[in-house]
């Protein structure tokens, strides 16, 4: 599953990519990628969150606490599952959503050429206020490599300019991998129904 993130300040946008390092991940080693990306599936092998986690937001959500707020894999250990309305930072994504302040919406699903893996494309439209708040501890590293995050916005990123040269320059750049490729050119082609042009 494959999210971008998109900041929205005002009249302008931006997103953020991240740069998969060799030996820090176990397929698609020094590629980019849109972030946070990650496998489908429930966060604890047991009976109850097989039913929950059939969400893709909840999918989302566990995959920004890993790769923006550089959290442990978010899987539950020793029974424990979680809450994603009380456990931090997920009922502050919840919140965000209920609020309008975050918009998630469905792009797509591909069928990756080289793997035949399907890919669920997204797409994250954050406030700038909202992201700023929520996403203030983000670093530029995680464990798989590097977020490419553009300049600082005070205290945290403002991510790279939603421009034609931009998103597009990704999107057809030999490196990045498919399924961000079609994130990124859907995004851009949906841009002002996303509120974003």
């Amino acid at each position: 599953m494959s999210t971008l993130t998109v900041r929205a300040e005002d009249d302008d946008a931006y997103f953020f990519m991240h740069r998969r390092e060799a030996g820090k991940v176990a397929v698609a080693m020094d590629t980019t990628h849109v972030a946070p990306a990650g496998e489908f599936q429930p966060h604890a092998d047991v009976l109850p969150v097989w039913r929950s986690d059939l969400d893709l937001w909840h999918n989302t959500m566990r995959e920004y606490a890993e790769e923006f707020l550089g959290a442990a894999d978010a899987t539950g250990s020793g029974g424990v599952t979680i809450d994603y309305a009380r456990d931090a930072p997920y009922a502050e994504f919840q919140r965000a959503v209920r609020e309008g302040r975050a918009r998630v919406r469905f792009l797509g699903l591909g069928l990756d050429p080289l793997t035949w893996k399907p890919e669920i494309c997204l797409v994250c439209v954050w406030d700038a206020q909202a992201f700023d708040e929520i996403f203030a501890s983000m670093g530029e590293r995680n464990e798989e490599g590097v977020l490419v995050v553009g300049t600082r916005a005070q205290e945290g990123y403002r991510g790279i300019p939603f421009t034609a040269d931009n998103v597009l320059g990704y999107a057809e750049h030999a490196g990045t991998l498919p399924a961000g490729r079609a994130c990124l050119t859907l995004a851009w082609r949906w841009r002002r129904e996303l509120g974003l042009g």
